[in-house]
């Protein structure tokens, strides 16, 4: 009798571990093959923070454009939020673990853990300033195949208690530094200038100059030439599109700008669109690096200058102007393009007090070439 109870009791418990084997995967709140969080959560988010070991950024919807907190709300690159925002939708769950908390530290998904290099990165989801799905990200699973390849990583949700899971999306794009995650491009002259003021208020032996075009279509012509003297249309080229889509390297802070500033070589561009709208866009060139001047005796004397950094700021003077009513005789093209500039006369002023808001009160560092500051 005794024998017999023994047996039934190791069936039992032999039965009992079989199914809890079988169904492991299943106890996870998350099943195989399902969404880490749901599509409408992720494309109603307004506000994202990235925290790594190292860094931090808050990322965060302003008038309906992304911007990063760390870099005074600046305009954040787009292609990288929205990189983050189709990583969060389209993640699925490759397997779930049941693991409780106090197995995280194996999986690197305790933010505790007394080793900050063995936390994890968190992915943070925000709506109107409240968090709404926190993801953390810990070690990457090693393949089976060996050679040091990895097949996902573990993942563990903040409102999910029932385990880890493994995903195949490895988040390796992710980084947490704010200046990596600003739009780097400077964009002031979107309708192409057609007259640039040059001057230097420090320089007293500078001499002014103008160049200025009846149309983005036609050369830039020097103003004030004698008879004896033509523009280098050449030359005047490089200038049509200068400012159209330059980039910068890093925002600076104005005491920054201010230290790093050599005032005596400072130029002022007023630059006038084809829409009418007037911008002063101040170039300043950065303080030379004394320990490399002490340096220059050491150097070939025929190698190339070195490149200057500048500095830059850019200023709204004025908005698109209303344009002129076209004469009774005016072509047909030149009516068509008086309505087009009628028509579109809301957008452009819309779009220059946008660069009024993104642009006025920031100092930009740009990487120049030698040659840079002759032409200005």
């Amino acid at each position: 009798l005794i024998l017999w109870i023994l047996a039934i009791g190791a069936g039992v418990l032999f039965l009992n571990n079989k199914k809890t084997l079988e169904d492991a995967s299943s106890e996870t709140k998350l099943e195989t093959g399902s969404s880490l969080f749901k599509g409408s959560l992720v494309d109603t988010i307004d506000g994202l923070k990235i925290e790594t070991s190292e860094d931090s950024v808050s990322l965060k919807k302003a008038e309906g454009k992304w911007v990063v907190g760390e870099q005074q709300d600046f305009p954040a690159n787009l292609n990288s939020v929205t990189r983050v925002i189709e990583a969060l939708r389209d993640t699925k769950v490759a397997q779930g673990v049941i693991a409780s908390d106090e197995y995280y530290d194996r999986f690197n998904l305790d933010p505790e853990a007394e080793d900050t290099t063995e936390r994890p990165e968190v992915i943070t989801l925000m709506i109107e300033g409240k968090e709404s799905g926190k993801l953390y990200l810990g070690k990457s699973r090693e393949s089976t195949g060996g050679g040091g390849s990895t097949a996902g990583r573990f993942v563990r949700l903040a409102d999910d208690d029932s385990g880890v899971y493994i995903v195949q999306q490895d988040f390796g794009f992710l980084g947490a530094n704010p200046e990596n995650w600003i739009n780097k491009v400077l964009s002031p002259l979107e309708e192409g200038s057609i007259k640039m003021e040059v001057s230097a208020p420090n320089d007293a032996n500078f001499k002014p100059w103008t160049i200025s075009r009846k149309s983005v279509l036609d050369d830039f012509l020097i103003e004030g030439l004698s008879e004896k003297e033509e523009t280098k249309t050449n030359e005047t080229a490089t200038l049509k599109n200068g400012f159209a889509r330059a980039t910068f390297i890093t925002l600076l802070t104005e005491e920054d700008a201010k230290k790093r500033s050599d005032e005596k070589g400072i130029r002022e561009l007023k630059a006038t669109d084809s829409a009418g709208s007037t911008f002063l866009i101040t170039i300043i060139p950065e303080k030379k690096d004394e320990k490399k001047e002490d340096d220059k005796d050491k150097k070939d004397e025929t190698a190339a200058p070195p490149a200057i950094n500048f500095i830059l700021t850019v200023k709204v003077l004025d908005g698109p102007t209303k344009p002129e009513t076209p004469t009774a005789d005016a072509s047909v093209q030149d009516k068509a393009v008086y309505q087009q500039r009628v028509e579109n006369l809301a957008e452009l002023s819309a779009s220059v007090n946008r660069m009024r808001e993104t642009y006025e009160g920031r100092y930009f560092l740009e990487i120049g070439r030698a040659s840079c500051r002759e032409r200005v």
